[in-house]
């Protein structure tokens, strides 16, 4: 009966894992998004620029050199967030296997997660793009580093630590009573 009920709270987790891990998938995506637009902005470029190169996933280059259209911001707007969706809930599948130790420190998460994110760029841009969307190549690397590890990964890993901790919390503390 105990092991039942242990492995129902265990399943009942792992779905509670993927959910938060797409949650949280779209809300760092949202994160990226206006980063990305800030730093398009800085470096003298317009912020509608990085819904553009969103685009470009599905209508190609194309989508770089036409008239910024409400159209382009909204194929941008999907393909961005059903990546960032799909990214979140690889990395809420990839946090359920880890130690609780690890998925439940702060620190130990973010810097994780960080890694996700920079992983995310590395396949994007250095496999990916190379073949499919060479013009992702023209975009100033560094700044696509950061922006992948700190305003996708960062806020990514401390959104699932915030949201798995008390659940854990409550969890360990209803097997210590069975």
């Amino acid at each position: 009966m105990a092991d039942a009920i242990i492995e129902r709270e265990r399943e009942a987790f792992a779905g509670t894992v993927l959910r938060e891990g797409l949650i949280g998938g779209l809300l760092a995506g949202a994160v990226f998004a206006l980063a990305e637009m800030l730093v398009s902005a800085a470096m003298g470029g317009s912020i509608f620029g990085p819904w553009a190169m969103f685009a470009s996933i599905l209508l190609g280059s194309s989508a770089l050199s036409a008239e910024f259209t409400l159209g382009i911001f909204i194929v941008g707007f999907v393909v961005h967030f059903v990546l960032s969706a799909l990214f979140g809930l690889i990395w809420g599948a990839t946090a359920k296997s880890v130690s609780r130790g690890i998925r439940d420190s702060w620190g130990a998460h973010a810097v994780a997660a960080m890694i996700y994110g920079l992983v995310i760029w590395l396949v994007n841009f250095q496999v990916i793009a190379r073949v499919v969307y060479p013009w992702f190549l023209q975009t100033n690397a560094l700044a696509q580093i950061l922006l992948h590890a700190l305003a996708f990964g960062l806020p990514l890993g401390l959104y699932l630590t915030a949201r798995l901790r008390p659940i854990e919390g409550a969890a360990g503390v209803r097997r210590t009573v069975v």
